[in-house]
């Protein structure tokens, strides 16, 4: 086969295409969405499960046992919420 001749059957089965289902074809010719990030979200998770657990820290050293343990305890929340 000649390179005219295939070029002339994949102009055909390109209309079919766009013919049948125009949907899927426009897919591949519209650009596809800019990817959004979460950096902006992460930052804010981390630098609160930082807070926390120097807060945490502190209240061990005072002797707050309590509140070293609800401090250490939504760090950790928040960090899984990094990683979720």
């Amino acid at each position: 086969m000649s390179d005219e001749q295939d070029r002339r059957q994949l102009n055909d089965l390109e209309e079919r295409l766009r013919t049948d289902d125009p949907a899927w074809v426009r897919q591949f010719d519209d650009p596809p969405e800019p990817i959004r990030s979460n950096a902006g979200r992460d930052v804010l998770l981390e630098t609160v499960a930082g807070l926390l657990a120097v807060a945490g820290a502190l209240a061990i050293l005072v002797g707050s046992s309590a509140a070293a343990i609800a401090l250490l305890a939504a760090a950790g929340m928040f960090t899984c919420m990094r990683y979720s």
